[in-house]
């Protein structure tokens, strides 16, 4: 996505949500691949608060996509089908 203006920061949303798929969770979403992200929009020009913001953001994805943790635990405890 190098062509597209600010195409770092949707590769960055789009590897959230692949690994909000995987994790579930949205602190493993930020700290397993927020450090890879971070470094590469800092080494690729991003400001430093674009690059934090966006990652946060995206970041939280993870509790929204299934199969969430917070989803899960609800399931169970609720008995839900």
């Amino acid at each position: 996505m190098g062509w597209l203006p600010g195409g770092l920061g949707h590769v960055n949303v789009g590897g959230s949500v692949v690994f909000a798929g995987m994790s579930g969770a949205a602190v493993a979403d930020a700290g397993g691949l927020g450090a890879i992200e971070l470094k590469a929009m800092r080494e690729a020009g991003y400001d430093t608060e674009f690059s934090v913001g966006i990652t946060a953001a995206s970041s939280t994805i993870g509790p929204i996509i299934p199969p969430s943790l917070p989803m899960v635990i609800y399931g169970v405890l609720a008995s839900a089908r």
